[in-house]
């Protein structure tokens, strides 16, 4: 989104159609469009879209998911990758639960 944004596409966060997609189950993918010349890296922006929407760990994991779902990879490599994502995840979930055990 953020790449829509600076390219003025939209005019902000809130104007963004991507809550709206995602609702009406449109397999939605984030991607870094043109990172050099926008300033940012991929990293960044799911950290701006994670913020900006107010979504956790399960929204921003069934991105990653659809992205490998979505990849030109072949079967073996995408059960690879989701394997690594649910390992990932689980590590997440285990550290937020740590944390608020910690409050």
């Amino acid at each position: 989104p953020r790449s829509n944004l600076t390219l003025g596409v939209y005019d902000g966060w809130a104007s963004h159609p991507l809550p709206a997609l995602l609702d009406a189950g449109v397999l939605v993918t984030l991607n870094t469009d043109d990172p050099e010349p926008l300033g940012t890296t991929l990293a960044h922006d799911w950290v701006e879209t994670s913020a900006h929407f107010g979504w956790g760990l399960d929204v921003m994991a069934g991105f990653a998911a659809r992205s490998i779902d979505a990849s030109f990879a072949d079967d073996s490599l995408k059960a690879a990758l989701h394997a690594d994502l649910s390992e990932t995840v689980a590590a997440a979930r285990a550290t937020q639960k740590s944390a608020e055990m910690a409050r």
